[in-house]
């Protein structure tokens, strides 16, 4: 059913003068609560208003506003606990605060959440529970083994269905199960929020609190396989940000709805305060109160209201600082969708017309992070993306959501499955299996989809609804996320190296695979990081690796590193020129210089990096088919222990034949002998690409073979098997310093060219020396956001980086110090030669840089980065002020001294020198 926010007034003739704006009428609490019912319906009833408001200027027609306060006679979310206070005192039964599990020390699981909105979280995750436990009360036969099948049974939402269900399907699922409702205030007072979480499940009698919602570690879920709850902890962490929480549950075909109060208090005891607090609930004659009520003023299900909730900064409506962004984030792929709405508790305005407490701003369905980048990347290969824009203030609008889906553009996406090795957990369980995980990766297009033209988005705009920007590597379990990694695991150094394409891009790992001692060693109960254990390490790595084989990254790689970046055309030719006859200047030893540059090839300008392999053409599909091999050149393969490779096998067989999850019900089966299997990616132009990894301990000398089947017909296939002999891990080869360009083969099956520099003689004339070629960049440029770089062009020096294998230096063009001391020449004609020199001198110290170790600030976390990005801005202003200095005193003496340009470089490189040395001794520290 559409809500009325969403339904538009006819237009009324425009008015000369301005009216009196319109406020809500609200129902009006009676009088203080002095009964359980009183009190029940004081805190729990929301009350709700609508107005056609005017517009103040009485130009525009009529705006209807649509408003609700979290109960009658609202003020603020104090009222809550001063009605409270009137109950205690007027009330004539038996009031008794029971401590949680009958003991007040109880605050160890309500403070394991660091973060209120994450606490939060595990409300909504208990909402989909409650669905669950709904449907398994009539369930007949064996039960569901996962939460993901008992949705797809007893829902119809099986995988992908979120991310293909249609808006208005999804909207009224979502409204009929889990939902969420926000009332903010001021966002100065932490506590000015009130946080619903309504669901509409199996719900609780009030003699069934104690031992569930009102219990810790009871382990209720612990068996229950459907569900995804396990470890008994109830959301107990959101009890410790609130000032005051409601309970109030109806069970499925009950009379009665059962409610409580729940606070934490600071006991004493002998005058002395305790050192923790202790959680309890209210009880009337030590019994959970209930009363009987209307199914339409309070249907089945369960209500949970966080009073005085410490989370008034999620009332941002996109980004990180947003419910909205939170819950995005941490549902990445919910069993449930999830209706969103968020209330203001404060007047102001909206498309220019004024609002009053309790004014609706909007209303979201929730599909999570992972389903709407399916639906995004559905939508991409559809057709173009909408360029549709978004009102500032959406308001009145039903679902505004599905517009970021619309917007968003996927320039790549693939999956791919990592078959983990076994693994020994100890204790009785020993040597087991530690099962897969799906690794899925997409990216974002950095393109302004509103402005056609206009530059890159930065990239923090492009991922905040999706995810934190600097931790885009997610590891999810059963749809919720468990850990957020950092982006370096894509863009560092330390990592797949793909630092353009890298931060446009968000990672999933599914661990639903995983055996449940695996799990266990991965998880933290909170959801809110992973452990460090071998297991993710062992994970994170194959991740690494599997980035490394997909070339199409490696291709948008460069194209976001190289977009609109334009130079000038002598720009090569110059540097090198010059900086031989620097180096001869200064008297620099040629091994000192070279020792490390040799693995750098020279950067061209305006020209493409050296070629990725081309990209085989899609074989047709038929049916039934008729081939299946794998695509290798030669009779069989040598791997030796610990060894892991990656094969492509082809067929003209159709997707479906292929099924990478699940090789029990796959068409097209791989299995090994000799070495392990540990999975493949998708179908793609009829091929796959297979990993395999040679055991440790395998001994040299062993035969196995790799197999590939296609199953065309009952009772009959076609395979192709590949010989596989363990062989002795291969010596490196000894790199000879006088040898030419060499080849040598990666793991990857890639070969990475190492170019050596030819030495006849002590004479740098006759040197072939590496050219870094400097880009600059300004703030409008897209390569602007796609560094990183922050918005004030103060904070920017200049950055290296690897692309391709060739060494990038980016400077700002908009750097202030260096602007300064290029209109301070003494002439106009000497600017230009300013910039050639400055350039000149940035190439300079980026070399004698490489000569010590690459480094990217990126890799560094927020605290040193922004601390190494002074550092080069500081390097960055003292080679402009050496270079306006050099140029001064060469006009000056031009006349008389020819040399003068010899001299001022030996100086120049020895400061380069020993600036590089600080940059390296700051590093180590």
């Amino acid at each position: 059913m559409k809500n009325p926010g969403r339904e538009k007034f006819a237009l009324t003739p425009t008015t000369a003068h301005p009216k009196k704006p319109v406020e809500p009428k609200f129902a009006a609490l009676t009088k203080m609560p002095e009964t359980p019912e009183e009190l029940f319906r004081s805190l729990a009833l929301t009350v709700t208003a609508s107005v056609s408001q005017h517009d103040p200027a009485g130009k525009k027609s009529q705006k209807k506003q649509e408003y609700a306060l979290p109960w009658a006679g609202f003020e603020s979310w104090r009222d809550a606990r001063k009605r409270l206070e009137h109950f205690e005192h007027a009330f004539k039964g038996k009031i008794v605060w029971a401590p949680f599990n009958e003991t007040v020390a109880n605050d160890g699981p309500m403070s394991l959440n660091a973060y209120p909105g994450r606490a939060l979280i595990e409300r909504v995750t208990n909402e989909g529970d409650a669905n669950l436990e709904a449907k398994a009360l009539t369930h007949k036969g064996p039960m569901p083994t996962s939460p993901a099948e008992a949705v797809a049974r007893w829902f119809d939402l099986g995988p992908g269905s979120l991310s293909s269900l249609d808006d208005d399907k999804a909207r009224k699922l979502a409204k009929k199960t889990v939902t969420v409702t926000g009332f903010v205030g001021d966002p100065k007072d932490h506590k000015d929020s009130i946080f619903d979480a309504r669901d509409f499940g199996i719900g609780l009698t009030a003699a069934e609190m104690p031992d569930t919602i009102l219990s810790l570690n009871r382990g209720n879920k612990k068996s229950k396989h459907w569900l995804t709850g396990k470890h008994g902890q109830g959301a107990s962490s959101t009890y410790q940000y609130s000032d005051l929480t409601l309970i109030a549950s109806r069970k499925i075909g009950a009379k009665k709805v059962a409610f409580t109060l729940v606070e934490g208090g600071w006991d004493k005891e002998n005058g002395v305060m305790a050192k923790t607090p202790t959680y309890k609930y209210l009880t009337i004659g030590g019994k959970v109160p209930e009363l009987e009520l209307p199914e339409e003023q309070f249907p089945a299900g369960t209500l949970v209201r966080h009073i005085g909730y410490n989370a008034a900064d999620l009332f941002n409506p996109f980004g990180e600082n947003s419910l909205y962004g939170l819950l995005m984030r941490s549902l990445a792929e919910p069993l449930f969708p999830v209706w969103l709405e968020m209330f203001s508790l404060r007047p102001s305005k909206a498309q220019g017309y004024p609002t009053f407490p309790g004014f609706r701003r909007y209303g979201r369905l929730i599909r999570g992070t992972v389903n709407s980048l399916e639906r995004a990347w559905a939508q991409t290969l559809k057709k173009p993306a909408s360029t549709s824009t978004v009102e500032e203030d959406a308001s009145l609008d039903e679902d505004d959501s599905a517009l970021d889906e619309e917007n968003a553009k996927i320039l790549h996406r693939a999956s791919e499955y990592f078959q983990l090795p076994t693994w020994d957990y100890g204790a009785r369980t020993g040597v087991a299996e530690l099962g897969r995980v799906k690794i899925t990766y997409w990216v974002a297009d950095p393109a302004n989809r509103k402005k056609p033209g206009a530059p890159f988005r930065d990239w923090r705009d492009v991922l905040r609804n999706w995810v934190d920007p600097d931790k885009t590597v997610i590891m999810t379990l059963d749809g919720q996320t468990h850990a957020e990694e950092s982006r370096a695991i894509v863009t560092g150094q330390q990592g797949a190296k793909l630092w353009a394409v890298g931060r446009y891009m968000v990672v999933q790992i599914d661990c639903n695979g995983l055996d449940p001692r695996a799990k266990y060693e991965m998880f933290t109960s909170t959801r809110e990081h992973a452990k460090e254990t071998p297991i993710k390490k062992m994970i994170l790595e194959e991740l690494v690796r599997r980035l490394s084989f997909d070339t199409r990254l490696a291709e948008l790689n460069v194209q976001l590193a190289a977009a609109d970046i334009n130079q000038p055309e002598d720009t090569g030719e110059t540097i090198s020129s010059l900086i031989k006859k620097y180096l001869k200047a200064a008297g620099v030893s040629f091994e000192q210089l070279t020792r490390k540059v040799e693995k750098w090839t020279d950067v061209e300008v305006d020209q493409k990096v050296e070629a990725t392999p081309r990209e085989l053409p899609p074989i047709e599909a038929v049916d039934p088919p008729t081939f299946v091999r794998w695509k290798f050149s030669g009779t069989s393969v040598k791997m030796h222990p610990g060894q892991r490779y990656s094969f492509l096998f082809e067929t003209d067989a159709a997707p479906p034949y292929w099924n990478p999850e699940d090789q029990a019900v796959s068409k097209i089966k791989v299995t090994a002998h000799g070495v392990r299997y540990v999975g493949a990616g998708e179908m793609k132009g009829g091929r796959v690409r297979c990993h395999f990894e040679c055991p440790a301990d395998v001994a040299v000398g062993t035969k196995g073979f790799i197999q590939v089947q296609l199953e065309y017909a009952i009772g009959a296939a076609k395979m192709s098997p590949l010989p596989v002999e363990i062989v002795e891990k291969p010596k490196p080869k000894e790199k000879s310093r006088g040898s030419k360009d060499d080849k040598q083969p990666e793991e990857k099956g890639e070969s990475s060219k190492v170019i050596k520099v030819k030495v006849r003689k002590k004479d740098f004339t006759e040197v072939d020396i590496p050219v870094v070629t400097p880009q600059p960049v300004k703030m409008t440029d897209p390569p602007w956001a796609t560094l990183g770089w922050p918005h004030d062009p103060h904070k920017v020096g200049f950055s290296i980086r690897p692309v391709g294998g060739k060494v990038h230096l980016y400077y700002n063009a908009e750097f202030p110090p260096f602007l300064d001391l290029k209109r301070k020449m003494s002439k106009k004609s000497l600017e230009d030669e300013f910039i050639r020199r400055y350039q000149l001198k940035l190439v300079l110290h980026t070399i004698f840089t490489l000569n010590y170790e690459l480094f990217d600030e990126d890799d560094f976390p927020e605290e040193q980065k922004k601390r190494v990005r002074s550092l080069l801005c500081a390097t960055a202003e003292s080679l402009a002020l050496a270079t306006k200095s050099e140029i001064e005193i060469e006009a000056k003496v031009k006349s008389e001294d020819t040399t003068s340009l010899d001299t001022q470089v030996a100086a120049d490189l020895q400061a380069a020198t020993a600036s590089t040395s600080h940059e390296t001794a700051y590093r180590s520290a």
